[in-house]
């Protein structure tokens, strides 16, 4: 019934689940601590949620972007593309939090 190309890795549900919960909660602190502005910023983190969740297929677009004209010419490798990811969304949001508090 199920193809086993759709099933899902342990690893891949398990940083999807962590990352999903960990942007909505501080989705859930930015909005209560300084209103929709502040949670509409973290919308800016849907990208590197998205490398998590993705980082195979993220990690593999090559060619040329527009506005900087610089070409990319071999894919990036999904574990540091993942992580790196990881940290940007671990360190970025309680700084920007936790300035609006002070």
């Amino acid at each position: 019934m199920f193809d086993s190309n759709y099933s899902i890795d342990t690893s891949d549900l398990l940083h999807r689940l962590f990352s999903g919960f960990l942007v909505a909660a501080w989705g859930y602190v930015a909005f209560s601590s300084g209103g929709m502005e502040m949670a509409l910023r973290l919308s800016f983190f849907l990208l590197p949620v998205a490398c998590i969740w993705f980082p195979e297929e993220l990690g593999s677009v090559t060619g040329v972007f527009h506005h900087s004209f610089d070409r990319v010419d071999a894919p990036s490798h999904p574990g540091f593309l993942r992580w790196t990811c990881w940290i940007i969304v671990m360190v970025i949001p309680p700084i920007l939090i936790f300035k609006v508090w002070q």
